[in-house]
C-alpha cells in the first residue's frame, strides 16, 4: 500500500507540473490578450477622439449645398437644351420660309422676264389665231342673229326681236357676245387663283344686281348697265382682278333680261377649245402663267370689241 501510495503521490506530482506548464502558458497568453486588448482600447479611444472632434453636421450641410448647387446647375443646362432646341426649330422654319420666298422672288423675276420677251411673240400668236378666229365668230353671230328669237320665254318671234333691242336700237344678243368672249377666257381657265377670283365675283355680282331695284333693270338698258359696271370696274386701271369683276358684272346683268347666256359662254368656249396645259411647269409657275395668260386674252377681245381701249 505504501508503494501504492507513493506511486500516486509521483503521479499527481507529475500532473501538478504538467499543470504548472500549461499555467504558466496560459499566463503568458493571458499576457499577450491583455497587451492586444490595451492597444485594441486605444486605438478605440483614438478614434472616438476622431470622432468627437469631427465637425460631421458642417461637412453634411456642406454636401447638401453642393447637391443642391448642382441640381440648379441642371436644371439650368435642361432649359438651355430646350431653348435652344426651340431655336434650332424656329431657325429650321425660317429657312424654309426663306427658301420659299427665293423662290416666289425668283418666279417672279422669270414671269417678268418670259413677259418682256414673250408677249410681243404673244400678241403676235394671238393676232394671228384672231384673224383665223374673226370669220367663224362673224359666221357664229349671225347664226345666234336667227337662234336667239326661239330661245326666249313665252314670246313670238316679232315681241322676242323688240325686247332684244337696246336703246341705240343696237342688237342685244351681239352686246352678249361681245362680253362672253372675253369671260370664256376666265371659264375655261385651269388656274386655281383664277377660278376662286372668278368665282368670288360672280356671286358679288348676283348680290348686286339684287340690290337693285326691279325698275331699274330694263332689258333695254341692259347692255347699258353691262359696259357701264365694266368702266366702274376698271377705273382703277386694267388687271386681272378688275376684268373678272367687270366681266362677271356684265354677265350678271344679261342674265336678268330674257337673253339665254349659257349657251353663247357655251359656244366661245367650244371654240377656244381646251385651256393651258400645266406640261413641266410646277403648280406655281402653272397658276402665275394663268393669272398672266387670262388678263391678256380677255383684254384682247375687249379690245377688239372697242368696250377698252
Amino acid at each position: 500500500q505504501f508503494t501504492d501510495a507513493m506511486f500516486k503521490l509521483q503521479r499527481w506530482h507529475g500532473e501538478s507540473q504538467d499543470l504548472h506548464i500549461h499555467l504558466e502558458a496560459q499566463e503568458e497568453r493571458l499576457k499577450s490578450l491583455r497587451t492586444l486588448m490595451d492597444s485594441k482600447d486605444e486605438c478605440v479611444r483614438t478614434l472616438s477622439d476622431r470622432v468627437e472632434r469631427s465637425d460631421w453636421d458642417g461637412h453634411l450641410k456642406e454636401l447638401q449645398d453642393q447637391l443642391t448647387s448642382l441640381e440648379e446647375r441642371c436644371r439650368g443646362i435642361e432649359l438651355e437644351l430646350c431653348q435652344k432646341e426651340q431655336l434650332l426649330a424656329v431657325e429650321e422654319e425660317v429657312r424654309g420660309y426663306v427658301c420659299r420666298l427665293d423662290k416666289l422672288e425668283q418666279l417672279q423675276l422669270e414671269a417678268q422676264e418670259l413677259a418682256r420677251h414673250e408677249t410681243v411673240s404673244n400678241l403676235r400668236e394671238l393676232l394671228e389665231q384672231l384673224r383665223e378666229v374673226a370669220p367663224k365668230v362673224i359666221e357664229h353671230e349671225a347664226l345666234l342673229r336667227q337662234l336667239i328669237p326661239t330661245q326666249i320665254k313665252g314670246g313670238s318671234a316679232a315681241r322676242s326681236e323688240s325686247k332684244s333691242k337696246d336703246c341705240s336700237g343696237k342688237d342685244a344678243t351681239l352686246d352678249v357676245t361681245n362680253f362672253a368672249c372675253a369671260a370664256a377666257h376666265f371659264i375655261r381657265c385651269e388656274g386655281p387663283t383664277v377660278r376662286t377670283l372668278w368665282r368670288r365675283n360672280q356671286e358679288k355680282a348676283v348680290l348686286f344686281w339684287k340690290a337693285k331695284p326691279s325698275s331699274e333693270l330694263l332689258d333695254d338698258t341692259a347692255a347699258a348697265d353691262a359696259e357701264a359696271a365694266l368702266d366702274q370696274a376698271l377705273s382703277d386701271g386694267l388687271s386681272t382682278e378688275s376684268l373678272a369683276e367687270g366681266l362677271a358684272l356684265a354677265l350678271a346683268r344679261f342674265k336678268l333680261t330674257s337673253i339665254q347666256v349659257e349657251p353663247i359662254i357655251q359656244s366661245f368656249l367650244d371654240q377656244l377649245g381646251e385651256s393651258l396645259e400645266r406640261g413641266n411647269l410646277s403648280e406655281e409657275e402653272f397658276d402665275v402663267t394663268c393669272y398672266r395668260n387670262v388678263c391678256i386674252a380677255a383684254s384682247d377681245e375687249l379690245r377688239r370689241k372697242s368696250l377698252i381701249s
